[in-house]
């Protein structure tokens, strides 16, 4: 009984502590998710702002930025800005944000508050070249919404808001703004080093890029025109695979830099998508063949043959998906690529323990490529993120360096064999003095019939060299007469301008660019009057002069986008591209005042000059009409300025207005 009754007091114990403590367990719950809530929305709401000040050209701002993930890639600017979304971007943690492999698409959102008093014009950089889709949001002044500018590796190079290979935006905050900007970004690898420069910083800035960037390509090219000569010189199969992966490189390089969009392919975006992968594939290859065929391998373990083989294997067959998924087989090659740069690093230890010298060259060439190469993957990949790194140029400079050091372990190579090759020639000779004491002049024979035949494969090499030589001279040579009969077949041997025949081939070109792109153009017919009454009076050289005169006075005023000719006898004619109507005819103004007053001097005494023009622009014809059409409008324009009077510009807006 007493154990019963002490029992159901501890029961009754229990319950009671757990009446006192299960609501006050409550509260503190309630309480602690209540504090979290609030700390978490007072960190969401937060937004840093970046302060631009004088004193400071360059600002590296993740830590300013707030991003947010959008893995379905649907979200647009509309919702990101509202108010469901303010509180679901997160605060950037480092300078530059690095979000690795991804599929989704990142939007960002920054804050810029302009303190500075002499700068109002900012420039924002983004310094990957290949990413696929940059797209910037710039609040409208009158809060309405948004203006959008779209540009990124798949998007033609016109729709970049400033020419360069990086994506580069004006920033126009005026001093004592603050605007908050938007920046959608999408990529297979997406690490994003942005920068805010004022304008004279980012143009030193990039100088100096492109000076080391020319200095690096310079280095890759020479190298490469230098490997592909001993190619041919030589029959090697290790060069085969090394001009191979140098050609491989140097198209990565050119194409991760934004060049080939820009300068080889600017009005195609069909490459762009798998240029890069497909690059990174072969040079891939053919760096383990190459690795392979260097290295002087006595003995090889299996496992380092099937590995090879494997890796080859794969890639090559990655090569097909790549032409229709792009870049995001880089998912699967670049884990292979760091295993390759591995291993080239294995087999080069392996072989140098093995007693092959020039495998120590092979390591020292190698040694900063693979470790700015795996660095450069590892970045890529999110793994690592080095702020001051730009993969790119890190990855150019690595490849200058690995190119340069390589011709020496090549040229380590060859005496490495010639040393062989003598090697044993002394000990068969030794053996050979030993046994057959008899045969020394026929080993001295020997002897010098080798030298003769390097003497004869030297002279050889020379005579090649000077063969290039004279054939270079000579095609550059006929490269010049034939430029040279071009221009004289499309120029006017009086006036120094194009004929009519080049002048109509060209201006189909740029019409039906302008039909394309939706952009202004302008023709512009210019007659000299009372031409005849000069010929008759001074006669046809003074008339010459005129028309010769008169061409210089529109090479003067005219730009180098513009195609100007001589359109027939006294007539003269003008394609201004990318130029609307009202600004056709303010340029026809300045050349009829410039012919005023310039009089041509003839014997002592001046003859006043004085033209008619007639001008159409592409802003006031319909879509529908054509480029004859066009003409026919300024010829029109014309001829009613002659019976206007002489010396007057009339439009083809003038006529459309009577």
């Amino acid at each position: 009984m007493q154990n019963r009754a002490h029992s159901q007091i501890k029961i009754v114990t229990h319950r009671t502590l757990l009446r006192t403590l299960i609501p006050s367990g409550i509260v503190i719950v309630f309480l602690a998710i209540t504090i979290s809530t609030v700390n978490r929305v007072h960190s969401l709401s937060h937004a840093p702002v970046l302060v631009l000040h004088d004193g400071k050209a360059e600002y590296l701002f993740g830590r300013s930025m707030e991003y947010l993930e959008d893995p379905t890639q649907t979200l647009n600017i509309e919702q990101v800005s509202s108010a469901e979304y303010q509180y679901r971007f997160i605060d950037g943690e480092t300078d530059i944000l690095n979000f690795g492999l991804t599929d989704s698409a990142y939007w960002l959102r920054f804050t810029v508050k302009n303190e500075s008093k002499q700068e109002e014009h900012w420039l924002l950089e983004l310094a990957r070249p290949s990413m696929n889709s940059v797209f910037l949001y710039t609040p409208l002044s009158d809060g309405t919404g948004f203006l959008e500018k779209r540009t990124g590796y798949i998007f033609p190079v016109s729709t970049r808001d400033a020419p360069h290979e990086n994506f580069v935006f004006r920033l126009d905050i005026p001093s004592g703004g603050e605007v908050t900007y938007y920046l959608r970004v999408k990529d297979i690898s997406l690490d994003l080093p942005l920068r805010i420069w004022s304008t004279p910083a980012f143009e030193i800035h990039d100088q100096m890029s492109r000076l080391i960037l020319a200095l690096s390509f310079g280095a890759l090219i020479s190298m490469l025109i230098y490997n592909g000569i001993l190619l041919f010189v030589l029959h090697d199969r290790g060069y085969i695979y090394y001009s191979f992966f140098q050609a491989s490189l140097l198209l990565y390089l050119a194409s991760i830099q934004g060049y080939t969009p820009r300068y080889i392919w600017p009005n195609s975006t069909l490459p762009n998508p798998f240029v890069i992968p497909l690059t990174i594939e072969l040079a891939g290859i053919f760096q383990i063949l190459f690795s392979w065929e260097f290295l002087y391998f006595k003995s090889t373990a299996k496992w380092m043959r099937h590995t090879r083989n494997m890796l080859v294997g794969v890639l090559i067959v990655s090569i097909p998906p790549t032409f229709f998924i792009g870049a995001k087989i880089l998912i699967l090659v670049l884990p292979i690529l760091l295993i390759i740069n591995l291993l080239s690093f294995v087999f080069g230890v392996w072989t140098m323990t093995q007693g092959y010298k020039p495998a120590r060259y092979f390591l020292a060439s190698w040694s900063i490529y693979i470790i700015i190469g795996i660095s450069v993957i590892l970045q890529h990949m999110g793994w690592i993120t080095i702020e001051q790194l730009i993969p790119e140029q890190a990855f150019q400079l690595g490849a200058v360096y690995l190119i340069t050091f390589q011709s020496l372990a090549l040229a380590d190579r060859i005496r490495y064999y010639k040393q062989e090759n003598i090697n044993s020639q002394n000990e068969l000779i030794h053996q050979q003095e030993e046994t057959l004491k008899v045969k020394d002049e026929l080993n001295l024979a020997l002897e010098d019939a080798r030298i003769d035949l390097e003497l004869r494969v030297a002279q050889r090499t020379r005579e090649l060299i000077d063969i290039n030589a004279q054939l270079s001279e000579e095609i550059n040579e006929r490269k010049r007469v034939e430029n040279e009969l071009i221009r004289l077949a499309n120029v006017d041997f009086l006036t120094g301008l194009y004929n009519r025949r080049y002048f109509f081939e060209m201006a189909k070109r740029e019409f039906e660019i302008s039909s394309r792109h939706k952009l202004p153009l302008s023709v512009v017919i210019i007659d000299i009057d009372t031409f005849k009454k000069i010929n008759d009076t001074y006669g046809h050289a003074v008339g010459d002069q005129a028309l010769t005169h008169l061409g210089k006075l529109i090479q003067h005023i005219t730009r180098k986008t513009d195609i100007a000719a001589r359109y027939g006898g006294e007539e003269f004619t003008i394609l201004l591209t990318q130029t609307d109507c009202a600004s056709a005819c303010a340029l026809a103004e300045r050349l009829r005042h410039l012919v005023v007053s310039s009089p041509i001097q003839v014997g002592g005494y001046s003859i006043q000059l004085t033209i008619s023009i007639g001008v159409s622009g592409r802003d006031y014809i319909p879509a529908d009409e054509n480029l004859d059409q066009l003409i026919s409008r300024a010829d029109q324009a014309l001829y009613k300025a002659k019976d206007d009077g002489r010396n007057r510009v009339v439009c083809q807006r003038n006529l459309l207005g009577d």
